[in-house]
């Protein structure tokens, strides 16, 4: 340091015509050199400081990385589990609902079926009283039949053509007026 000093203004002192007096102030140069060795020293150990705390820096960032990725992974977890839990919570609810609608459709097959039957017997009693007074009626006029002995074939069936006409007659307007 203490040559810096001196060599820029050598060259001058020689070519001048007096002879330079230097002094040298040891505390300068001491200074000097402290703080060109304390600068030194300082960029070496600042420099080592910065890539310290930039490591540092990644290594954080890397740990957050980490961590911020285990909680999105614990958060996928619990998302799966609610989306679970709530399609089941809803597979239930529609059972329920389904079992409800099957019973209730139960319930109206089982009163159309009664009703059904209900008109199918009242159907079949007006049918089985007509047929009864139809017999009834048919029933006497055999044993009137059977009294007056009509045996030979060719009354008998003259008599029921005749019979049959008026019947065919009578069940078609019967037909024609009133439903069974």
């Amino acid at each position: 340091m203490v040559l810096a000093r001196i060599l820029p203004n050598v060259l001058s002192s020689l070519l001048a015509e007096e002879p330079p007096t230097v002094f040298l102030d040891p505390m300068a140069s001491l200074r000097t050199l402290i703080s060109d060795r304390l600068a030194a020293a300082a960029k070496v150990h600042l420099q080592k400081l910065y890539d310290e705390t930039i490591e540092y820096a990644h290594d954080l960032r890397n740990q957050a990385d980490g961590e911020f990725e285990d909680v999105i992974a614990d958060h996928k977890i619990d998302i799966a589990t609610i989306k679970d839990d709530g399609i089941d919570e809803m597979n239930r609810v529609v059972n329920d609902k389904l079992c409800e609608l099957k019973e209730q459709a139960q319930d109206i097959v089982d009163d159309a079926t009664e009703k059904m039957q209900d008109s199918a017997l009242g159907a079949y009693d007006s049918i089985d009283d007509k047929l009864i007074a139809m017999l009834d009626k048919h029933d006497a006029y055999l044993r009137r039949q059977r009294e007056l002995g009509l045996s030979d074939r060719w009354n008998l069936d003259e008599e029921r053509s005749r019979r049959g006409r008026n019947t065919l007659d009578h069940r078609s307007q019967r037909a024609i007026s009133s439903p069974l």
